[in-house]
């Protein structure tokens, strides 16, 4: 999805519990919309196979601030990653903004583009 359109929709139409795995805070602007709305629901064969219907209400869904990155899958993979170390990616995760230049870390906005760009690659 890129914007947790799906886990969304996993959670409000199917009833799949689901999280996104993100830093930036998910927004559900349009697909409530279009869930109140009956949007995802015009196509009666569709309609007839899902589960959750408009009138249901909305259910949340999950959010982890994380930015994933393949050294944090590694460590993971390889069981070597202690609680002190997740606590640290999920503040990280949570220092992290997205802006029109891209992903960044929130205290970096005094710092130039590049700066803050190379500042989360590392």
């Amino acid at each position: 999805g890129g914007q947790g359109d799906l886990a969304f929709q996993l959670c409000n139409l199917f009833g799949i519990r689901s999280t996104v795995i993100d830093p930036r805070q998910p927004q559900f602007y349009s697909c409530v919309r279009k869930f109140r709305k009956g949007m995802f629901h015009r196509n009666p064969i569709r309609a007839a196979a899902l589960p959750r219907q408009p009138g249901d209400g909305i259910l949340p869904v999950g959010h982890l601030g994380l930015h994933v990155d393949t050294a944090l899958l590694d460590r993971i993979r390889e069981r070597r990653l202690a609680q002190e170390e997740l606590d640290y990616l999920l503040g990280h995760g949570k220092a992290l903004t997205w802006t029109r230049k891209g992903l960044h870390r929130a205290d970096s906005d005094s710092r130039s583009g590049e700066d803050a760009a190379e500042s989360c690659s590392g």
